[in-house]
């Protein structure tokens, strides 16, 4: 076996650090034990410049029907934020429900999930008053938080792309997971300012891509912190089983 003198391994381990490799391994791990079938190494093509990108994780909903596909998934984007992320929000009254606008879907209508109203699913279709528009990293930097929101909604619109069958019904859940500090900011109607750490917040996100099509369409991503990752995860597996649910119903399938 080929060995590392222990400064090589200090400086890779240090390197690490500042990667998000361990942080994938991590969230694949707890995607599991919540009951997702996670995997790491997959790719997506990218439909502006026809690459292949990597995802970082992604996972699909074992009681989605399994043949010849799963059409429920979840996406993930993996970040070590080592300066902080900002959600810039506003309270916005959404009826409840409301959240089914804003899912990335295929052949699946906001009517449907809201008559089918499964009560798991709240979680992901009812978006919390003070939601955010945006994410920024705070202290100067690279905008790298308006790229990880490119690339983990191409990454959960190619994974419906990809289902085979001309009227096949899908559903993708993209998040993105950061190791590092999380704050969201808003003001009250008084103007008094709200700047506060969050473990998660919902992105109604409306740089999601250019027209035509379900591509002009805002769209939500979650924003974790690592220490609520198996919590939230908690959370999100019930909401996908409903919508699960709610897929073999439009389907016809027993």
């Amino acid at each position: 076996m080929t060995t590392m003198s222990k400064p090589e391994i200090d400086a890779v381990r240090e390197w690490l650090k500042g990667e998000g490799y361990p942080l994938e391994y991590e969230v694949a791990r707890e995607m599991a034990r919540v009951g997702y079938r996670p995997w790491r190494g997959r790719y997506y093509k990218d439909p502006a410049t026809g690459d292949f990108r990597e995802v970082d994780v992604q996972a699909t909903e074992p009681d989605s029907h399994s043949s010849p596909w799963r059409p429920v998934w979840v996406v993930v984007e993996c970040k070590h934020n080592s300066r902080p992320w900002m959600v810039l929000t506003d309270a916005v009254d959404l009826p409840p429900g409301y959240g089914s606008h804003f899912l990335v879907t295929r052949h699946v209508t906001p009517a449907q999930l809201q008559a089918a109203d499964p009560p798991g699913a709240t979680f992901l279709l009812t978006p919390p008053k003070r939601h955010g528009y945006g994410v920024v990293q705070t202290i100067s930097g690279p905008d790298t938080p308006f790229a990880a929101l490119q690339t983990v909604v191409k990454a959960a619109r190619e994974k419906l792309a990809s289902i085979p069958g001309r009227d096949a019904m899908g559903i993708s859940v993209p998040i993105i997971v950061v190791d590092g500090s999380l704050y969201q900011l808003g003001f009250d109607d008084d103007g008094t300012e709200i700047l506060e750490p969050v473990l998660w917040q919902r992105v109604v996100w409306h740089g999601s891509g250019p027209p035509p099509g379900d591509e002009s369409r805002p769209v939500q991503v979650d924003v974790v912190t690592k220490p609520h990752l198996p919590a939230y995860l908690r959370a999100l597996r019930e909401a996908t089983q409903a919508l699960a649910t709610v897929l073999k119903g439009a389907s016809g399938q027993q």
